[in-house]
């Protein structure tokens, strides 16, 4: 730690109590993974789609899109880099 700088302050209470929303938006996703909406024509298997993890995420965080897509027929791949720093 550098001389000059302070030490960060530890969040909230509140702060941390509102990272469980996360929780509540994951339920409220999963119903609509499960409808069997209609995938356009332009979105096929002969259409491949490369799905892009979020800044600091990998592909596991895009396994449920990706698997979502695949029922539906879509051939999509992860992007196998590993964590996206870009």
């Amino acid at each position: 730690m550098l001389e000059d700088s302070l030490p960060l302050a530890p969040p909230s209470r509140a702060a941390l109590w509102g990272e469980l929303r996360v929780l509540r938006d994951l339920a409220l996703m999963l119903p609509a993974l499960h409808q069997s909406v209609p995938v356009t024509a332009r979105l096929t298997a002969a259409s491949p789609v490369l799905v892009l993890p979020g800044y600091g995420a990998g592909d596991a965080s895009t396994y449920p899109l990706r698997r979502h897509l695949a029922r539906h027929g879509v051939r999509c791949e992860g992007w196998g880099l590993g964590m996206n720093r870009a």
